[in-house]
């Protein structure tokens, strides 16, 4: 029976495995390629789909965190301007320490990828923060400066360690640009208190340390910026999207 395979012994089977073995090698090369390529197409597709089936349910979890916190800091960012004077550091407004707190957990950085249609709010949330920061920096080295300052006076006028306290937060508040009126009615609610006139007596004094009045207009400024930023947030989660 012949299958088509020519006679042994003729010439005609040179020629036919002469065009067989390229016709072979070249179908199995295409079908190999083939193969590889439809599969790796295919790969591709499935991982992309996967991928942004992933992207999508992290961008609706990071937006139901999102949306969680807002009446949250709403509610932080509302709070009128208290200021306490205890130290530089508790003067900062109620506002910007309060919200501050709230956002410290919260991964901003990430949802900036996530929820775009929230970025100006995002962006304002870590400006809060980054002001925060800024003001509290330079608050420490204010509290530093004026605690050495003022035990330094009263050591050299034999005043004891216990009425520091008072005159530090008178200090404070007068570095900050308070009026004495405004700050007396809170110096004198502490157990040790004195009179008036031996306070401005002091700040007097102060005043006269060019590097410590130096931190007055930084402090202020940064006190002023991060208001701004709180009340800039509480616009941005405000606004209509």
């Amino acid at each position: 029976m012949n299958l088509g395979f020519p006679p042994e012994g003729q010439q005609a089977v040179s020629a036919f495995w002469a065009s067989f073995w390229p016709s072979f090698w070249s179908g199995l090369a295409y079908s190999l390629i083939y193969s590889v390529v439809t599969g790796v197409l295919v790969g591709w597709l499935l991982n992309r789909s996967q991928r942004k089936s992933d992207e999508r349910a992290l961008a609706a979890s990071h937006e139901r965190e999102f949306s969680s916190s807002i009446d949250e800091l709403r509610t932080a960012l509302a709070n009128n301007d208290v200021v306490h004077i205890d130290s530089a550091a508790s003067a900062i407004p109620i506002s910007v320490s309060s919200s501050a707190k709230i956002l410290r957990p919260l991964p901003l950085t990430l949802w900036r990828g996530t929820l775009p249609k929230h970025a100006a709010a995002i962006d304002a949330a870590i400006q809060v923060q980054k002001q925060f920061l800024h003001y509290n920096i330079l608050a420490a080295k204010t509290d530093q400066a004026i605690e050495q300052k003022v035990r330094l006076l009263h050591h050299q006028k034999g005043y004891g360690a216990h009425l520091d306290a008072a005159m530090s937060m008178f200090c404070v508040a007068k570095l900050l640009g308070f009026a004495s009126e405004a700050v007396w009615p809170w110096v004198i609610k502490l157990p040790i208190s004195g009179q008036l006139d031996a306070y401005e007596e002091m700040w007097s004094e102060i005043c006269a340390d060019g590097a410590l009045m130096a931190n007055s207009a930084p402090l202020i400024q940064a006190r002023e910026t991060a208001k701004n930023s709180a009340a800039k947030l509480l616009a941005a989660l405000d606004a209509p999207l």
